[in-house]
């Protein structure tokens, strides 16, 4: 139940959450389009977003002391990595693969939340984590299961931001951080984390041509503040289950854009393979 139940706040929650589904799919269609290497489009996406947040501050970001900030940061690393690897993965597999291994990350989440935090586990979670695993395990290929360089970007990646959502759901109860005072060093940390990446593997691009600047700035605006930060933003209102619940509809959209803007197109069966690990992740965290 959202900290906020009026008829007018619900209208509110159903308008964010349909802005941020549509903002999440495009971010895979605009990373594959941006002619950017996949490293070199996070740091961007990060990077112009975190500049976007500070001069859209009419304040000084007050600091939040040591312990918030080193949370903010590590959880900044991860998201990152996250991106970095996530992106790496996107011209390696389709994209519905790609994002649906990604965005198994609330079975993770729910077991690292357990481990980390505590609290009794429920029966239908059980039954999700189970069947998840069966339906991805049928998915990637089944008793001949071999996983290749992209699907192992793509799970690595989904272990990081469910790490960054864990982290990021400690600086916000346990520090009381506000949405900006979270977000601003958390993209800053990850945008530096991607730069390293990017310069360590020698992928590292400029944004020279109005091409690749339209791009940039579509990937921060639409998918990062459009998608994330509006995400981080309705957690001080709505439960979390509530909020990021939306990312189950990310495979679906954005496989949608790939096959109008990319023309690929989905075997039957791993559709509903794919659809059967969405509703395994829905049973465990709605």
């Amino acid at each position: 139940m959202p900290i906020y139940a009026s008829r007018g706040d619900v209208r509110l929650l159903i308008i964010y959450l349909l802005i941020i589904s549509v903002s999440i799919s495009s971010a895979s269609i605009l990373v594959i389009l941006s002619g950017l290497s996949a490293s070199s489009a996070a740091f961007w996406r990060l990077f112009i977003a975190t500049v976007f947040l500070l001069l859209s501050r009419r304040k000084f970001v007050r600091p939040s002391g040591f312990r918030a900030l080193a949370v903010s940061a590590l959880s900044g690393v991860f998201l990152g990595l996250h991106f970095a690897l996530w992106m790496e993965s996107l011209f390696l597999v389709p994209v519905f693969e790609s994002t649906l291994l990604v965005d198994t990350y609330p079975l993770l989440l729910l077991v690292m939340e357990r481990l980390a935090l505590g609290g009794q586990v429920r029966a239908r979670e059980v039954v999700g984590l189970l069947s998840g695993a069966v339906f991805l395990y049928l998915f990637l290929g089944g008793p001949g299961l071999k996983l290749s360089e992209g699907d192992v970007y793509a799970m690595i990646s989904s272990l990081f931001v469910a790490s960054y959502f864990l982290l990021g759901r400690v600086a916000r109860s346990r520090f009381g951080l506000s949405t900006v005072e979270y977000v601003i060093p958390t993209y800053a940390t990850a945008s530096l984390t991607a730069l390293l990446y990017s310069l360590v593997k020698g992928s590292f691009q400029v944004i020279d041509t109005p091409h690749r600047i339209l791009f940039a700035l579509l990937l921060a605006l639409v998918p990062m503040i459009g998608g994330h930060t509006l995400m981080n933003y309705l957690l001080g209102f709505f439960k979390s289950n509530i909020v990021t619940s939306i990312v189950f509809t990310e495979p679906i959209g954005a496989s949608i854009l790939a096959y109008l803007v990319l023309g690929q197109v989905l075997e039957p069966y791993k559709v509903l393979l794919g659809l059967g690990v969405i509703a395994s992740v829905v049973l465990v965290w709605v």
